[in-house]
């Protein structure tokens, strides 16, 4: 199996930390897949009872190619080539049905691959798409079951894994390699907001009343109201799909029992890469 290696690099000294190995990116889709295959949505989509409690049809491009960023503010991002490509090479192995990338359940596949965004310049040519600035995600993908601990060495790198994936406003902190605090738009609670932005078009006010979703932009009619809605149902799945990742991730012992092997880190000059 292919996998990628997290590298903890002293600057200071000149003996490599140990290797934390992780899934390579095809690995993430083609267990991704697999996983959609075997669920409610299951390997025919048209015929999942859940798609059709939900008024959803799935064929290409049937959510567009927009999704939301829910931050303090809301950006509009764009599905990439990136994604789609990682599909595409994964597909042309054979034995396992890949969803086409601008399918539904291609949604969740992106989101699974995304998840691992916004590491240093990589020789795969994974683009930094955070609106907010570069941060290391992969520091919320650990949790150390046994110790109910996440990535740490004296400072906190990260939160549990289990929060960055279910609890609103979790962060990863500032990284020794200076990298900004993030956020993450992309979990459960993400994901409910964007449902229920899909099914209503209304969002919570701080005040407890419902406020009607208006297109952005200088967008106005039934077609841009119909693609708002869209890009919100792409934002629901793609959020599953870093959800995915995290479950995905606590099947490696690497990302399991990091809080001990960490306390051999030097903190002050970790340098985090993948290959």
């Amino acid at each position: 199996m292919n996998r990628k290696f997290l590298t903890v690099l002293p600057i200071f000294s000149s003996m490599l930390g140990t290797p934390i190995c992780a899934f390579e990116l095809e690995t993430h889709t083609a267990m991704t897949a697999a996983a959609i295959a075997q669920s409610k949505i299951g390997a025919t989509p048209n015929t999942s009872a859940v798609f059709k409690k939900l008024g959803l049809f799935d064929r290409d491009k049937a959510l567009g190619t927009a999704y939301i960023d829910i931050g303090s503010s809301l950006i509009t991002r764009q599905a990439q080539d990136f994604e789609a490509n990682i599909m595409v090479n994964v597909a042309s192995f054979g034995g396992l049905i890949i969803p086409t990338p601008l399918s539904i359940p291609g949604w969740i596949v992106r989101g699974a691959i995304r998840e691992d965004d916004n590491r240093p310049a990589l020789a795969d040519g994974q683009p930094d798409d955070e609106p907010g600035g570069v941060f290391q995600r992969v520091f919320g993908h650990f949790y150390d079951l046994h110790n109910d601990a996440a990535l740490s060495r004296g400072v906190t790198l990260g939160p549990k894994s289990p929060d960055w994936a279910l609890q609103p406003g979790v962060t990863v902190p500032i990284s020794p390699i200076n990298y900004v605090t993030g956020s993450n738009h992309y979990n459960i609670p993400s994901a409910r907001e964007a449902m229920w932005r899909a099914l209503t078009m209304t969002k919570l006010l701080p005040n407890g009343t419902l406020e009607t979703i208006l297109p952005g932009g200088n967008n106005f009619g039934a077609a841009a109201h119909e693609a708002e809605r869209k890009a919100y149902w792409a934002t629901t799945f793609r959020a599953i799909g870093d959800v995915v990742h995290l479950v995905q991730d606590l099947a490696q012992p690497q990302h399991t029992r990091v809080a001990a092997r960490a306390n051999g880190w030097n903190t002050a000059s970790l340098f985090a890469f993948e290959e």
